[in-house]
C-alpha cells in the first residue's frame, strides 16, 4: 500500500512539472506523454485540482499552474491572490471581448507584476505570440501600459522614487528612454485615465491600460489588453478603448468603489 501511495505521487507530481513546462495540456495529451491511462491520469489530475495546484481553463480545456501552486511558491501573496479571484472573471470577460490577450497588473516594489492572464485570442483561435509561460515581473514601468498606469497614480514623491531607479533600457522602436518625457507621459494618463503602450516594450507589440480602484479611491491595479501591433492598429485600439474602460469600472466596483 506504501508503495502505490508513493507511486501516485510521483506520477501526481510528473503530471505537475508536464502542466509547468507546458501549460494548455489536454487530458489526451497528459495521459500518453506520462505513460499512464486516461482514468487514472484524471484522478490525479483532479487531486492536483482540490488543492488548488492546476486548473482547467474552461474555453481550451487544457491544464495550467493553479493559484495554491503560485502561493506556495511564494510568487503571489495572499492580497495579490484575492485582487486574482475576485477579478478573474472580469479579466475573462475582457480577453472575450477584445479577442485578445488580457491581463491584471499590480505593483511589487518598483516592478510590475501581472498575476494574471487569459488569452482570448487563442480562445477564438487566432494565432497568438503574447502566451507566457508564467506570472511575469517587469521592471520597466515606462514602457508598458500597466507599468505606466500604476506609476501615474502614485502620490509625487514615490512617482519621482521610481523614476530615479528606472534604467530607462530601449527594447522596442518607441521606447521611452527620458525621464522628462516619461513624466509628461503620465500626465496624460491621468488626463486620459488610461494608458498606451505602442511598441514600446516589445517589438510588434501594443495595448492599452486602465486603472482598478479599491473602495478608497486608491488605484490598486490596472487591466490591459495586449496583442500584435498588426492586429492592434490605432483605429482598433480606439474602438477597444471603451471596453477596456468598462471593464476597469466594473472591476473597481468588484473592489467596492462608488461613483
Amino acid at each position: 500500500m506504501a508503495q502505490r501511495q508513493v507511486q501516485s505521487v510521483d506520477r501526481a507530481l510528473g503530471l505537475l512539472w508536464r502542466i509547468h513546462r507546458q501549460p494548455g495540456r489536454s487530458l489526451t495529451e497528459l495521459a500518453a506523454e506520462a505513460d499512464l491511462l486516461p482514468s487514472t491520469a484524471l484522478r490525479l489530475l483532479a487531486t492536483l485540482a482540490r488543492h488548488d495546484l492546476i486548473e482547467r481553463d474552461p474555453d481550451s480545456r487544457g491544464y495550467r499552474i493553479g493559484s495554491g501552486a503560485a502561493i506556495l511558491a511564494g510568487t503571489v501573496g495572499a492580497d495579490q491572490q484575492r485582487l486574482r479571484d475576485v477579478l478573474e472573471p472580469e479579466l475573462r470577460a475582457l480577453a472575450h471581448a477584445a479577442r485578445e490577450q488580457a491581463a491584471l497588473g499590480v505593483l511589487d516594489g518598483d516592478r510590475q507584476f501581472n498575476i494574471a492572464f487569459v488569452d482570448g485570442a487563442s480562445a477564438a483561435g487566432e494565432d497568438v505570440i503574447l502566451r507566457p509561460r508564467g506570472l511575469t515581473r517587469n521592471s520597466n514601468l515606462n514602457a508598458t501600459a500597466i507599468g505606466k498606469v500604476l506609476l501615474a497614480y502614485l502620490p509625487e514623491p514615490r512617482v519621482e522614487e521610481i523614476i530615479a531607479g528606472l534604467g530607462f533600457e530601449q527594447t522596442a522602436r518607441r521606447t521611452i528612454t527620458d525621464a522628462d518625457r516619461l513624466r509628461r507621459e503620465l500626465a496624460a494618463v491621468r488626463r486620459a485615465g488610461c494608458a498606451t503602450s505602442l511598441d514600446e516594450n516589445t517589438p510588434e507589440v501594443c495595448g492599452i491600460a486602465a486603472p482598478v480602484r479599491d473602495a478608497s479611491g486608491e488605484v490598486v491595479a490596472a487591466l490591459s489588453i495586449n496583442g500584435p501591433t498588426i492586429r492592434l492598429p490605432r483605429a482598433r485600439l480606439r474602438a477597444l478603448l471603451p471596453i477596456l474602460m468598462e471593464a476597469a469600472a466594473r472591476s473597481s466596483r468588484l473592489l467596492g468603489q462608488r461613483g
